[in-house]
């Protein structure tokens, strides 16, 4: 019927839209014309739709005026009414307020929309898991899928796989006994470990996490974090392989390598110059004075003017002189070097 006329109103009809039930029943407004626009066409093919159905209930969702003109959101739950024949000659019924309840959920929704936003944009798998022996993930974000080349959706309660089936064979000892150790001593842990990756390769991992605790005091998951930090492995793997090569190219040659900080006066000798010298290596600091007393004699004076002019006019130099070893004896060497750094003022101070 045109603007759905109503038979009757319940008294509570004042609490719930601010109208009186005589109001509602006279048609001011119509019924029809206090559904929200964007809602009534809506609500309107429903309507047709279940009665055609030959439905005998049904609910419906949409916004209704108060007589204050703000919108309520409500629920609808109807009951159709029909004579012998089917025809329909009735609906009857009754509404709830639920504007609370969905002002909430759009709340909780912008909530979780601004949680997964940050969750996405961490560079890394963000995940809760049981702590079981296959760290079944309850939640796991999508960066898991560039990490080990599988969608995180393979993962949840070990679908099509278990995250330990992907930790390097050599490595799951290891990340199950830090992680048992760290959760019996109530801390977070800090692992690195190798994943295989779905083409193959080998991903080197740096996970942090810990456990959240249930009002019992048990384990109820584990909340944390998986970074890839391959690059950074192959670089540090690189630079030992580098630093390896130089100390062998340094020992084959017998070049050793000294740093003064002349501000501070400290020298640093690397392995080969104590070595060379007949003395174990050692981290201890020398001063000017210690290089001079281990001059000899008759070099001292030349090779502390040499210094001194390579610190006036910052060229290079290139000194030949005597050091004592370890035994008393006498070595020769030469001595390279040249500032590296100075200070504001233009003074030397490396």
């Amino acid at each position: 019927t045109e603007n759905w006329p109503v038979l009757y109103a319940s008294p509570n009809v004042r609490d719930i839209f601010g109208r009186d039930p005589e109001d509602l029943v006279a048609g001011r407004p119509p019924f029809a014309e206090l559904v929200h626009p964007d809602d009534l066409d809506r609500v309107a093919q429903e309507v047709a739709d279940h009665l055609a159905a030959g439905d005998t209930r049904y609910t419906q969702h949409y916004r209704f005026r108060h007589a204050d003109g703000s919108w309520r959101w409500i629920d609808d739950f109807t009951t159709v009414s029909r004579d012998a024949n089917g025809t329909v000659t009735g609906l009857n019924g009754y509404v709830l307020d639920v504007t609370e309840r969905v002002e909430t959920e759009v709340i909780l929704n912008k909530e979780r929309e601004r949680y997964q936003s940050l969750v996405n944009n961490i560079p890394g798998i963000t995940y809760r898991c049981k702590m079981d022996k296959d760290w079944t993930m309850l939640f796991m974000s999508q960066a898991a899928d560039p990490l080990t080349g599988y969608p995180a959706s393979d993962f949840i309660n070990n679908t099509v796989r278990s995250y330990e089936s992907i930790i390097h064979p050599e490595a799951r000892e290891k990340v199950e006994k830090a992680v048992v150790l760290a959760v019996s001593e109530n801390r977070p842990w800090d692992i690195a470990y190798r994943v295989c990756h779905k083409d193959g390769s080998v991903r080197w991992v740096h996970e942090k996490g810990q456990a959240v605790y249930g009002a019992d005091g048990t384990v109820a998951y584990l909340d944390g974090f998986i970074l890839d930090i391959t690059d950074r492995k192959k670089a540090e793997q690189e630079l030992k392989a580098s630093e390896e090569r130089y100390r062998l190219a340094q020992t084959a040659t017998g070049v050793g390598i000294w740093d003064w900080d002349i501000q501070n006066d400290q020298i640093v000798w690397d392995e080969s110059c104590w070595t060379m010298l007949g003395h174990e290596a050692q981290d201890t600091l020398l001063c000017y004075r210690d290089w001079q007393s281990r001059l000899h004699p008759e070099d001292a004076a030349p090779a502390e003017q040499e210094v001194y002019r390579q610190l006036a006019t910052g060229q290079g130099f290139v000194i030949e002189f005597r050091f004592r070893t370890a035994d008393g004896g006498w070595l020769w060497v030469q001595g390279r070097g040249r500032v590296v750094a100075r200070g504001d003022d233009g003074a030397p101070t490396r």
